[in-house]
């Protein structure tokens, strides 16, 4: 649909144009801490459901697997987290500080609970389990925390 009097293009430019007022920042604003909030409640609750998804993992997997699994949830997860923090405008130091001591630390408490059922469940059943689940918290700490890491790093030598 081409319109040769030229319409739709000075329409485009008027757009382009617009400064936007106090008014569209602070819905703006407004709009991203939703947002950032909004990620904030998603990503802790998808912590909680990965620990209770991998829980009977822990029985069945041997270490290495256990391990490879807790690094390819840290790693998805991690990339939620950079992906969705990262793009988020008006966010300010501390939002960021916040978030990179908040999400990691409720991943890491939700599994050294889950953990510690776990231990407590096997006690229950006899069975031995051979996971150290301070080593599996790290693990998966350490690849949740990597995408972002690398993000604020490539941002800084930018």
């Amino acid at each position: 649909m081409r319109n040769t009097k030229g319409k739709p293009a000075k329409r485009q430019e008027s757009i382009l144009d617009h400064k936007p007022t106090s008014a569209d920042l602070a819905y703006r604003r407004t709009a991203n801490m939703i947002l950032y909030w909004s990620t904030i409640l998603f990503l802790t609750l998808m912590n909680v459901l990965i620990a209770l998804v991998l829980t009977p993992f822990l029985f069945a997997s041997e270490t290495p697997q256990l391990y490879l699994m807790m690094v390819i949830f840290g790693l998805l997860f991690g990339y939620i987290f950079n992906l969705l923090i990262t793009r988020i405008e008006f966010l300010e130091r501390h939002h960021h500080f916040f978030a990179a001591i908040f999400i990691p630390l409720i991943a890491i408490i939700t599994i050294l609970t889950i953990i510690s059922s776990i231990d407590h469940i096997a006690s229950i059943l006899n069975i031995t389990i051979s996971q150290d689940p301070k080593i599996t918290v790290l693990v998966y700490g350490a690849a949740f925390m990597l995408p972002y890491t690398l993000g604020r790093i490539k941002e800084i030598h930018k």
